[in-house]
């Protein structure tokens, strides 16, 4: 199955990887522009994830100096034990990821 240069393989599968991937982002935007949702037995599933972030410049801010100390690798989950919800709102920001896949019906 394999030559004796995995290396070498593997390079060429990188390689080829990344003009797939280049290829499927050209489609994807053709297909966003046209707006095809479905097509025979087709179609285009999308998931979206939304992650929250803290802005650690406004975070660190509007809470004292021991508070950033002591929640240094700050999870918005700490962030909560410190501010308001007013205060949250601020300094939390949220960053979305879509996921397409094409599914066979």
């Amino acid at each position: 199955m394999f030559e004796k240069n995995y290396l070498k393989q593997l390079y060429e599968i990188d390689k080829k990887l990344i003009e797939f991937k280049k290829e499927r982002i050209k489609l994807l935007t053709y297909i966003k522009f046209k707006d095809i949702q479905k097509q025979g037995r087709f179609s285009l599933i999308t998931s979206k994830n939304d992650l929250r972030k803290i802005d650690i410049n406004l975070y660190k801010k509007s809470v004292t100096p021991k508070q950033f100390q002591d929640s240094i690798g700050v999870s918005v989950k700490m962030a909560e034990k410190y501010l308001s919800s007013e205060q949250i709102k601020d300094v939390v920001y949220y960053v979305s990821t879509n996921k397409l896949v094409v599914v066979k019906s």
